[in-house]
């Protein structure tokens, strides 16, 4: 089934799995997250997915995004491949805005291939979270983005 969707996002929220997200050749300006099992997206070689979130700036929460909420791109579902794709957050300097991660990873049997991930600093992130940062930020990750080992 083809289907056509303005965002990644919305794709992904609309569509069931298997899924294989073929992207036009243009630049993706949103915050992603793949929280289902056996998603493909083949970014075609020209594809990019940008975002500019930044470990200092302030969320709504009025506390600072500090690493864990500034990715462009979060897997946290297993059996997902990325191809030919860019994977960038474009928030600047690190010695400026802090860290600002690309890509950010929680599942198992995640494939990046032919990929770029750009950042000017902690451009990727693996999980899952230590002990010591569960407990330390616990009240300030959404319940959908804690994600810890053995999946508790």
């Amino acid at each position: 089934m083809n289907c056509e969707y303005k965002t990644i996002s919305d794709a992904i929220s609309n569509c069931t799995t298997p899924l294989t997200l073929l992207l036009d050749d243009e630049v993706y300006y949103e915050k992603v997250v793949i929280n289902k099992d056996d998603v493909i997206i083949d970014g075609q070689n020209k594809a990019k997915i940008t975002y500019d979130d930044y470990a200092i700036k302030i969320h709504e929460d009025g506390r600072e995004y500090v690493t864990f909420r500034t990715y462009t791109l979060l897997i946290k579902s297993n059996n997902v491949t990325l191809k030919n794709l860019t994977v960038e957050n474009s928030a600047g300097e690190g010695h400026i805005v802090g860290q600002a991660v690309a890509l950010h990873l929680y599942g198992d049997n995640i494939h990046v291939e032919n990929c770029k991930l750009l950042a000017k600093q902690d451009t990727l992130f693996c999980g899952p979270l230590s002990d010591d940062l569960i407990e330390r930020y616990v009240d300030l990750l959404p319940s959908d983005g804690q994600v810890y080992p053995g999946g508790h």
